[in-house]
């Protein structure tokens, strides 16, 4: 029964966010780029396609972001921006 629901569900357009990875395949690095960063903190989460964390990081206003990934098994993940909401996921293959 979902009537004693009472948060409302925001569905955010995540196709018209601008975030970009590249290199995507990516084997030492990635750089992470998002015209919504617009100079707030923002958390960017890289998890595995099970949902395991394998890091958290602070934008700290910067609208570009490089990353190691050279200690990342080979395989496929997910790229998450937030802010004061989602801003965007896109997927990220690390190939040894």
């Amino acid at each position: 029964d979902c009537s004693a629901l009472t948060e409302a569900v925001t569905v955010y357009d995540l196709k018209n966010t601008n975030l970009t990875l590249s290199p995507n395949p990516a084997t030492t690095y990635i750089s992470i780029s998002c015209d919504s960063f617009d100079g707030l903190t923002n958390l960017i989460m890289i998890t595995d396609v099970t949902g395991k964390e394998m890091a958290r990081l602070q934008t700290d206003g910067l609208n570009n972001y490089q990353f190691d990934v050279s200690g990342f098994p080979a395989g496929m993940y997910l790229v998450t921006v937030i802010g004061e909401e989602v801003i965007g996921t896109e997927k990220l293959v690390i190939a040894k």
